[in-house]
């Protein structure tokens, strides 16, 4: 059971992943791809469409980490491994969540006039 729970914790990060990048996509078309205005994209919408191809690195590092964490955790009784899987269960979905959030606010603020004092 708790090797599907780490496999779990990889697909949920996964999906937090793509879902921020496709939160963040209508505002590259519109803003950058096909550019008919000469507004300047709030901080934290340019820093979310530079790190944009690089998001998948985050999953990938947290895939070595399980897999650290499956070879070590193999020896450990129950309770311990339990505790440890659901503290990792949570740095994953607050990462998760985090992740999402700013990639939210960053494909939101260019179509809010307020985005345009952000920088």
């Amino acid at each position: 059971m708790w090797r599907i729970t780490l496999i779990a914790n990889n697909i949920i990060l996964i999906l937090f992943c793509l879902m921020s990048i496709i939160s963040v996509s209508p505002a590259y078309n519109r803003f950058v791809q096909y550019a008919d205005s000469g507004m300047e994209l709030p901080s934290p919408t340019l820093i979310a469409l530079i790190l944009r191809p690089w998001i998948f690195i985050l999953p990938l590092l947290w895939i070595s980490g399980s897999v650290f964490i499956w070879k070590k955790i193999k020896d450990i009784e129950a309770v311990n491994r339990n505790e440890i899987l659901l503290g990792l269960t949570s740095v994953t979905i607050m990462a998760g969540m985090a992740l999402l959030c700013y990639y939210l606010l960053a494909g939101v603020l260019p179509f809010f006039y307020i985005g345009a004092f952000i920088r």
